[in-house]
């Protein structure tokens, strides 16, 4: 109530406060996903919020950048680790808040599931020529066209094997065929991480005539 002493009479006024909440948190779950040649990133809750609930979670953003500087701006699809910034910028219910973090995709596991070899003919050796290393493929959702585990190479991408054939006989007669010192090449190699390469199959070492 305005009271006044200049002949006016007295007069109430009223006036609406908003008090904007600061005591919201972050919460972030979704950090070390495993590569899945799309767009992946943190999920992002925010707790505390007394008003407007709805409205901050839609309203809180994430960015990624490649450096600790923040200034290259990118969105996160290869393996690797990110810097993030979550920010829910101000509004007539809540102040401004942002937290720096990381975000992590780890490499894609794959392991040698076949190998292709040339047919050899005994030479005293264990050597093999080895044609191709076949690498398992990832199990895919026809409907989503997302991978439905972790593991095996994504449909497009560029990764291939290389190694060192050998045989567990250097005699002629049915051997065991392995590959050994395998790594990954190709353009998305270093989305994927060979966890093992122990595949062997029967293989038939000719005699010489």
């Amino acid at each position: 109530k305005a009271t006044f002493t200049n002949g006016y009479d007295d007069k109430e006024i009223t006036r609406t406060l908003i008090v904007r909440d600061n005591d919201y948190k972050f919460e972030l779950s979704g950090d070390n996903a495993v590569y899945n040649g799309k767009v992946q990133g943190l999920k992002v809750a925010v707790a505390d919020m007394g008003i407007e609930n709805a409205l901050a979670q839609k309203s809180v953003v994430v960015y990624y950048y490649t450096d600790e500087a923040r200034t290259q701006q990118v969105e996160p699809t290869q393996a690797g680790t990110y810097y993030a910034t979550v920010r829910l910028q101000e509004s007539a219910y809540w102040t401004e808040k942002a937290l720096e973090t990381t975000f992590t995709i780890k490499p894609r596991p794959v392991e040698v599931v076949d190998l292709v070899a040339q047919a050899k003919v005994y030479d005293g050796t264990t050597n093999a020529n080895i044609q191709e290393i076949i690498l398992n493929d990832a199990k895919v959702d026809p409907a989503t066209g997302l991978p439905t585990d972790g593991k095996g190479i994504i449909d497009g991408d560029s990764v291939y094997a290389v190694g060192t054939g050998y045989t567990s006989l250097a005699t002629a007669g049915t051997a065991k065929l392995g590959v050994k010192d395998v790594s990954l090449k190709g353009d998305d190699a270093a989305n994927y991480d060979l966890t093992s390469y122990s595949y062997t199959e029967d293989f038939n070492i000719q005699r010489s005539q």
